[in-house]
């Protein structure tokens, strides 16, 4: 009879401690803000494949986690871009994609998942895919930044970053000058809504400098020559209120001495060859050796007339020239071509025949 009771007691006694037990279980909200807190710790500490787990674990426990979801597109985001392999950065890009899709899902009216999806889709373009894959990532990472600034109107940095996706990724695909030159007008226009949203110098600086950029190029693809007068002045404008803001930007003179170049050949007067040249010998003092810097200032020099100075100019520029792009260029140059029969330029690209002028 004892041994019954005893029994009874020693299952009751085990079932409390069950039931204790139970009862200090974290439950899955904690577990999901435990993972949430470990991941943010371990991303702040840039060890993303740790918080990678983390997040994952926290949307383990809590799939409606928005952060946790966004923050593990993060931290995969991260881990593409250290990756070293081609086939693991694609791969990490579009887990992190997959991410940002998910918590725009459970959140549509937060503008951070579009800026990061739309990084994920771009850093996803640059990689060696197929054109048309290449393509459909850029116009799609255009279609997030589109997104997030009706999400987040007030927000400088969508208009700047979506404005450069337009001229760096998507103008080179456009098959004729006039899907160029409306790429970047509308990359002008996105800048002057990002110069009139930031506040700071720093901001505001490559912004101008950005804005007179697209519309150079706008200038350079518009036929009608009053407009492109026009047009160039307002760039012309913008370089220098650049230059106002912060006047150590070498990438601000360069880009302004183009400027300058492209209003002599329309005006034909000298003096903004020269002013050009000014501009790009700044340049040079905050970046010396520049190949791009250099290779404009001999076309300056060129436009100028001074051959001599053009020369030397352009071998330097060659001589800094890293991936070859300039002196490609420069046998297509339609600019050099006073300088044909240059014997210093006999040494650099070889026989003068072999030379390649476009047509006019």
């Amino acid at each position: 009879m004892s041994g019954g009771w005893q029994r009874w007691l020693w299952m009751l006694a085990l079932a409390a401690r069950v039931a204790r037990a139970e009862t200090n279980a974290p439950s899955a909200d904690e577990v999901a803000r435990q993972q949430f807190e470990l991941g943010a710790q371990m991303l702040q500490e840039r060890k993303f494949l740790g918080a990678a787990d983390a997040f994952e674990q926290a949307t383990r426990a809590a799939p409606r986690f928005f952060e946790a979801h966004v923050n593990w597109g993060i931290a995969l985001l991260e881990l593409g871009k250290a990756s070293g392999a081609a086939v693991i950065r694609l791969q990490r890009f579009q887990e992190a994609a997959d991410r940002f899709r998910r918590a725009v899902e459970l959140n549509d009216q937060a503008k951070l998942p579009y800026l990061f999806w739309a990084e994920a889709l771009t850093r996803m373009g640059e990689l060696p895919v197929e054109p048309q894959t290449r393509l459909d990532c850029y116009l799609a990472a255009a279609e997030k930044y589109q997104r997030a600034a009706e999400v987040e109107p007030g927000d400088w940095q969508i208009y700047s970053r979506w404005g450069l996706l337009l001229v760096e990724a998507l103008s080179p695909f456009a098959q004729d000058a006039e899907t160029r030159r409306q790429l970047h007008a509308e990359a002008a226009q996105l800048f002057e809504k990002a110069s009139e949203r930031a506040r700071f110098s720093a901001e505001l600086a490559p912004l101008y400098a950005s804005w007179g950029g697209a519309l150079t190029e706008v200038a350079r693809l518009t036929t009608n020559t009053v407009a492109k007068r026009e047009v160039l002045r307002t760039a012309l404008e913008k370089y220098e209120k650049s230059a106002q803001t912060i006047a150590t930007s070498a990438a601000t003179y360069t880009q302004w001495g183009r400027a300058l170049i492209e209003s002599g050949k329309l005006s034909g007067r000298r003096t903004d060859f020269r002013q050009a040249i000014e501009r790009l010998k700044t340049s040079l003092q905050y970046r010396p050796g520049d190949a791009e810097t250099l290779y404009w200032l001999a076309v300056a020099h060129t436009l100028s007339g001074d051959g001599l100075l053009a020369v030397r100019a352009l071998q330097e520029a060659l001589a800094a020239d890293q991936t070859g792009q300039w002196r490609e260029r420069a046998r297509t140059e339609r600019d050099f071509e006073s300088l044909h029969g240059q014997p210093e330029l006999r040494e650099v690209f070889g026989p003068a025949e072999t030379w390649r002028w476009p047509a006019r």
